[in-house]
């Protein structure tokens, strides 16, 4: 998270994401970050929108479809690798980007090395089994290719 936040974007999730957090680590890290302002937090989706979109999309959580609506609100990307809502953002028209395109990001921004990536790339695979294999497999060759261009 602290790479990617070097990246130049504005980042925003909502309370109900926050709230959906159960891992004590990871609530102290986002509520570390919310507090230096490096992470937004908006509430200002009313329920009422929000329970639209659980009504719409029986497979996504409030707190997912709180993204969704914020997205539409904002008109902004969703950073997200779960299936489901990247299946009915994109269907709503917008952009999703997953954890294979931020590590892109992070050696195209020379954030992380091409080998860090590639390290980064096989570990997701390994311990994710809905990571998308293809996809990766694809950037891993990508950056190997680079590292052969590389002068030694």
């Amino acid at each position: 998270m602290e790479d990617f936040l070097k990246l130049d974007y504005s980042v925003y999730t909502t309370i109900h994401v926050v709230e959906e957090i159960t891992d004590s680590e990871q609530l102290e890290n986002i509520t570390r970050l919310i507090s230096n302002k490096r992470i937004l937090v908006d509430n200002s989706g009313t329920y009422e929108d929000i329970q639209v979109h659980v009504l719409e999309n029986s497979g996504l959580s409030f707190a997912d479809c709180s993204v969704v609506d914020f997205a539409i609100r904002n008109s902004c990307t969703i950073l997200s690798s779960d299936g489901s809502l990247r299946k009915v953002s994109t269907r709503k028209g917008l952009i999703v980007h997953g954890m294979v395109w931020i590590i892109g990001e992070l050696v195209n921004n020379n954030i992380i090395s091409i080998e860090t990536a590639i390290e980064k790339l096989n570990r997701y695979k390994l311990i994710n089994t809905r990571a998308p294999k293809n996809d990766i497999d694809v950037l891993i060759n990508k950056f190997e290719e680079l590292l052969k261009q590389k002068p030694k």
